[in-house]
């Protein structure tokens, strides 16, 4: 039994959301913190902004209010020298009583809510999982695979770690029309394809992949063409010239716009999610939002986004060439998993990741 304070009916923080890390960790970070003031904003939710000045433009289109962090702030030093002091300072001069840190970086003493995001299975570094645990601040996970590890790793009790799904970024992906995917289709020279979604992180699961594919399609008669997304070039050829010198249609892309990466997985036979992204589901998420039929390796992150709306195998050849079998034989399947895709991606948008932040910042708020 929960022994926490009830929350009142009322309860709605002004947080305060920093936004001074933009462009200094990966892109998809700086995306998803993008998104999430979109939806603030599109739901005007009581939520203020501080960034650099570079990027105050960018937050105002989002008709938020908007403070510009002092022009010194010129190196990462100076960033975390000004976030332990002049952003609790901002803070209460605003009137926020919660302090919303997606890049990992937060201030250590104040009596503000603090809630911090973390977006790795292993979280921050072994420092920053310290500091977090010997403080008990609150923390945002955007799966409970990652939220269970994390309270494995530093100890922090269940109710200070809160999973706050992503959301789907409709300026990524979208469900193509059949102009883009014609477009990408005589682009590449093919008429039917399977997308392969991994990462430099899933390169055994590739190979396992690999073998369990060329099982599939050997001998069938029916050889689509096979195209890899995401994984770097040297690492896929490696993996993957078995299949080539076998006379299979193996095309490795990079540097593709949002519109020909969501036509290629959109306009695929089905396509194939080898990469948790870390255990956030971000790939998977994308593919179901293109509207393509999707196998999925089986993992607790990718039952958690897709539930039963994909075809899932685990990593055994074996697993891989059944589930591919089965796909390019069932035409009615694959539509069926289309369609399932499609209603799945609709559960995750960036107003429901608001809604699910907003619960962390009123815990933390009530905890200060």
């Amino acid at each position: 039994m929960s022994t926490e304070r009830s929350e009142p009916a009322n309860a709605n923080p002004r947080v305060l959301i920093d936004a001074t890390g933009l462009g200094t960790l990966s892109p998809e970070i700086d995306s998803d913190l993008i998104e999430l003031a979109r939806a603030a904003g599109r739901t005007r939710d009581d939520v203020v902004v501080v960034c650099r000045p570079r990027d105050a433009k960018l937050f105002k289109s989002f008709d938020l209010e908007v403070h510009r962090a002092p022009d010194r702030i010129r190196t990462e030093r100076s960033r975390r020298l000004w976030i332990d002091w002049g952003l609790p300072r901002l803070a209460r001069s605003v009137g926020a009583t919660v302090i919303h840190s997606p890049h990992g970086v937060f201030p250590i003493v104040t009596r503000l809510g603090r809630v911090v995001a973390v977006r790795q299975t292993n979280g921050p570094g072994d420092r920053i999982r310290r500091v977090l645990s010997a403080i008990r601040t609150d923390v945002t996970v955007p799966s409970d695979a990652i939220a269970d590890e994390f309270r494995d790793a530093t100890g922090l009790p269940a109710n200070r770690v809160h999973r706050a799904h992503l959301g789907v970024s409709k300026d990524r992906t979208a469900i193509p029309d059949w102009e883009a995917v014609e477009s990408v289709s005589d682009l590449y020279g093919v008429t039917e394809w399977i997308a392969l979604l991994a990462s430099d992180d899933n390169l055994d699961s590739v190979e396992t992949f690999r073998d369990g594919f060329r099982r599939a399609t050997e001998f069938s008669g029916h050889r689509p063409a096979l195209i890899v997304l995401g994984v770097e070039e040297s690492a896929a050829v490696s993996r993957l010239t078995e299949l080539v010198d076998n006379g299979f249609d193996v095309r490795i892309v990079s540097g593709l716009d949002d519109s020909e990466r969501s036509a290629l997985i959109g306009g695929s036979l089905f396509t194939v999610v080898l990469d948790d992204s870390r255990e956030t589901g971000r790939a998977l998420l994308d593919a179901l939002a293109c509207g393509a039929a999707v196998m999925a390796r089986n993992t607790a992150v990718h039952r958690e986004i897709a539930a039963d709306a994909v075809e899932y195998a685990d990593d055994t050849p074996a697993a891989v060439e059944i589930a591919i079998t089965g796909l390019l034989n069932n035409p009615d399947r694959r539509r069926s998993l289309a369609t399932a895709a499609v209603t799945r991606s609709h559960a995750f948008s960036w107003e429901s990741s608001l809604k699910e932040h907003r619960a962390a910042w009123t815990r933390a708020s009530l905890r200060a």
